[in-house]
């Protein structure tokens, strides 16, 4: 049985008008993501000053045990910024900017 990774993505957004042609938006995105695969190695060596480094491993024959598991999480938050200011004849100015956690 394959376990699917899933996100959940939240998104809340503020407006507000500055004047007649100018708005002002703030926005927050966070996703989480859950069950996403993580490599695992069971043949670590244990720390210690004594012996090789192969020595020390659970099982010194081998170089990798390695495993898959869906048990790792990512998350990150970001904060938007976005300014329009409408112009003459149709024309619009948009600037915004993303700050990446």
């Amino acid at each position: 049985m394959e376990i699917q990774a899933y996100m959940f993505q939240y998104l809340f957004n503020v407006q507000r008008e500055l004047d007649k042609s100018t708005a002002l938006e703030i926005g927050y995105l966070g996703p989480h993501t859950y069950r996403l695969e993580r490599m695992f190695d069971w043949n670590e060596a244990t720390p210690g000053l004594t012996g090789s480094v192969q020595n020390r491993k659970p099982y010194p024959e081998s170089t990798k045990v390695q495993e898959i598991g869906n048990i790792a999480e990512a998350r990150s938050n970001s904060l938007a910024i976005k300014l329009t200011r409408r112009l003459n004849d149709g024309l619009s100015v948009l600037a915004a900017y993303t700050f990446p956690n």
